[in-house]
């Protein structure tokens, strides 16, 4: 049975109350759960809006359903969401009414679908000639179209039939692929690397140490230009081993950054990217100084982050410390051992990028980065999975005059990164286990 919500807006004194209500199945409890878990996330954009939510599902009478009484019990006393109707859900009247709402919601979706993508596809064809500058413009706004409609199947792709899915998923691709190829032949961006240099003699400096402003930056290579073999379009690094990757201002241009299988290396973006996707990193050191859409970070062990996102969420990681500028809470999803601490580096020009970003203002403390939500613990009690960093286990805040001073400080730390701030937070782990401890803090 397909999802429909119905919104119901109920004016309030300098507010709005709305009121989500959900016809559901006991037997998909699983959907219940993953709407709670959007709500969770959607929560703080909301509220700083001033409006009230609640989510309401309305059920059947649970007799003859194929689900145990006990479960029943728990959700309801658990949540208090559940709005249980006289009528039982086996009721042919009430199934005729699921399935007809579900194909109306389908041919809905199929229509809205493929409106969007048939201006997507007539905007490309109408960009067939100007100035490099022009094109990126145009091609870049429809590169954003096809990402909001990405953005809205991916929103409902969990009640849509697994064949319409893989459908939906093609054309996507597709799209993507096309704007690519258009970028590639009527104006290709200019690759960029840096040449290789033996590091510097001498002790390795740990975390943020001071920085001789007259040494010459030692930096590694890749290549990391997007591969014209998939639809990713925009800055990929992928396949490195004890690698630097150092971007300064103006190098990336809001495009999309993809890092992917790299171990021992240290990347530092120290510029506006569009959004950052992250996969399989493990003893790795990123510093990007703004997102200006959200951070997804997947499959990363031993890593430290210092990010200023919109949003980010991390999903099957473990052992991660995250020094975060955000306007939202992190979210988090089957991972553990997860650490948390505002954002720590500052230089002239890094508000600009901020603002470029739209991101605001460096809020410290006060922030949402300590907002953080586990999707995979819905008790009452702190989750297990994450805490906060007190400040006076964290590292030393990092405090140059330029963009060049902060990428000449990253140039001239050792390779492989020696993450000192991770060695801290493990032994922290370990007293808090000892301990037994449940609290939001170290």
């Amino acid at each position: 049975m397909s999802t429909r919500l119905l919104w119901v807006a109920a004016p309030l004194v300098a507010s709005l109350r709305l009121e989500v209500i959900v016809p559901s199945l006991w037997a998909r409890a699983d959907q219940r759960v993953s709407l709670r878990q959007r709500f969770q996330e959607l929560g703080p954009e909301l509220r700083a809006k001033d409006y009230r939510v609640e989510l309401q599902f309305v059920l059947g009478n649970p007799i003859g359903a194929s689900v145990d009484e006990e479960s029943v019990r728990e959700e309801r006393a658990q949540f208090g969401d559940l709005v249980v109707l006289g009528a039982p859900e086996s009721d042919e009247e009430m199934l005729r009414k699921c399935r007809e709402r579900q194909e109306e919601f389908l041919k809905d979706f199929f229509r809205t679908f493929k409106a969007d993508e048939a201006a997507i596809r007539d905007g490309l064809a109408a960009v067939d000639s100007g100035g490099a500058a022009e094109v990126h413009e145009a091609l870049d706004a429809l590169l954003r179209q096809q990402q909001a409609l990405e953005a809205s199947f991916t929103r409902q792709a969990h009640i849509l039939p697994a064949y319409d899915v893989q459908q939906y998923r093609s054309t996507l691709k597709a799209l993507a692929a096309e704007i690519a190829t258009k970028r590639e032949l009527l104006a290709p961006r200019k690759k960029f690397s840096f040449k290789r240099r033996a590091p510097a003699p001498g002790p390795a400096p740990a975390g943020y140490g001071d920085v001789d402003p007259a040494a010459k930056p030692a930096d590694a290579g890749a290549s990391s230009a997007a591969s014209g073999q998939d639809a990713f379009l925009g800055e990929r690094i992928a396949e490195l081993h004890g690698e630097r990757i150092l971007r300064k201002p103006g190098d990336l241009e809001g495009r999309d950054v993809a890092l992917r299988d790299l171990q021992d290396c240290r990347i530092v973006l120290l510029d506006r990217i569009g959004a950052l996707h992250v996969q399989q990193l493990t003893r790795c050191e990123v510093v990007v100084g703004a997102v200006s859409s959200s951070a997804l970070i997947h499959f990363c062990k031993d890593c430290v982050f210092t990010l200023a996102v919109k949003q980010l969420r991390l999903h099957d990681s473990e052992n991660v410390l995250l020094h975060l500028h955000t306007l939202s809470g992190p979210i988090i999803e089957t991972s553990t051992r997860i650490a948390f601490a505002p954002w720590d580096i500052t230089w002239d020009g890094g508000t600009d990028l901020l603002a470029a970003a739209s991101l605001g203002e460096f809020s410290g403390e006060a922030g949402a980065w300590s907002e953080v939500q586990d999707f995979n613990w819905l008790k009452r009690q702190a989750s297990p999975n994450w805490r906060l960093v007190p400040a006076e286990r964290r590292r030393k805040p990092l405090k140059l005059r330029n963009a060049e001073e902060v990428l000449e400080h990253y140039s001239q730390l050792p390779l492989p990164p020696a993450l000192p701030e991770m060695a801290q937070q493990e032994a922290c782990w370990q007293n808090d286990a000892a301990a037994g401890a449940e609290e939001d803090e170290f």
